[in-house]
């Protein structure tokens, strides 16, 4: 098969403190992986095993000003010439099938004796922020709040977390003025959620819609919106419990929706605009590239982190005023 290219999104998520979902001091996560450099490593996060493992590549020389910023102060983190990345692996939940060319004619793809067919996600920390860049190799990899979990465990036996009991978190790296925008308000007249939920997710979309105990995939929408003019006596306390509602059940969950979108209601002298809010538009992202390995099939890690190492130079300038 010939070498081919794939594109892929490469997304920031920023590690807070799972307690407060509060950010923390900056940690020299370069340190952290080259500590972790060596076998692989496996914890059982939400019910499934993760296995991470630290690579190393060669820094580019186009990327040294932006691996240590001279614009920026008090770094915690000191990269040399060595980038370490993470690629974090998953057991497929199922073996894709393969089609004969011309007849159509299909069959499951064969895995080699002592082999397991996977997902991984690539992962690179910035030089700032606790801000980490993902790619997913496919929709089924590991999430970022696993990632978080992972390392966790990974931080723990290294006796480097920030206090005893401490738990990471990740959340999206947003838009601020989106999130001021949402911070200041204190009703919300509108909103509408959804995303996909699978059997081992622990999410707000599956405590809400627990139902029956689905094995597969399912998606979960729903809108609420509340109609002034048939409860004007209750609208403000209702749409003001809306918001209560909707930060404390997805305000720390943005990254696991497929759809979230808010009507922000204005109460006299509030500084925010009218209209609706797509939040998900609003995260950080950037499309890449990636070259596929030598039977164009798979993506190599190298040339993943390579890719997520160029996004995050193209969008330094907003990342940086994110700190």
């Amino acid at each position: 098969m010939a070498k081919k290219n794939l594109t892929r999104t490469v997304q920031y998520w920023r590690m807070v403190n799972a307690a407060t979902n509060e950010p923390v001091a900056e940690q020299n996560w370069a340190e952290i992986l080259k500590t972790a450099y060596g076998a692989p490593i496996t914890h059982l996060i939400l019910n499934k095993e993760i296995t991470g493992k630290v690579f190393t590549l060669q820094s580019d020389e186009a990327w040294q000003n932006f691996l240590t910023p001279a614009s920026l102060n008090n770094l915690t983190q000191s990269m040399g010439e060595t980038v370490y990345g993470l690629v974090a692996t998953t057991d497929k939940d199922h073996l894709p099938n393969q089609a004969q060319r011309g007849t159509g004619e299909q069959k499951p793809v064969t895995v080699e004796e002592g082999y397991a067919p996977i997902d991984n996600l690539f992962v690179w920390f910035l030089p700032f922020g606790n801000i980490m860049a993902v790619l997913q190799e496919s929709v089924s990899s590991a999430r970022p709040k696993a990632i978080a979990a992972w390392l966790t465990h990974v931080m723990r036996d290294q006796n480097k977390l920030p206090q005893h009991n401490f738990h990471w978190a990740a959340q999206p790296v947003i838009d601020p003025e989106r999130r001021k925008i949402l911070n200041r308000a204190s009703r919300l007249r509108r909103m509408q959620v959804g995303g996909t939920v699978t059997s081992t997710d622990s999410g707000p979309l599956r405590d809400l819609f627990l139902g029956p105990e689905y094995e597969g995939e399912y998606e979960v929408e729903f809108r609420i919106r509340h109609i002034k003019k048939r409860n004007p006596e209750h609208y403000e306390d209702d749409t003001a419990a809306s918001m209560d509602w909707f930060m404390e059940q997805f305000g720390s969950h943005l990254g696991e929706l497929d759809v979230a979108r808010v009507t922000v209601d204005k109460d006299p002298g509030d500084d925010i605009p009218r209209g609706e809010i797509d939040l998900l538009a609003q995260r950080m992202t950037r499309k890449r590239t990636i070259q596929l390995g030598q039977h164009g099939q798979a993506i190599v890690a190298s040339s993943a982190v390579s890719e997520i190492v160029e996004a995050y130079i193209q969008d330094f300038e907003d990342l940086a005023k994110l700190r």
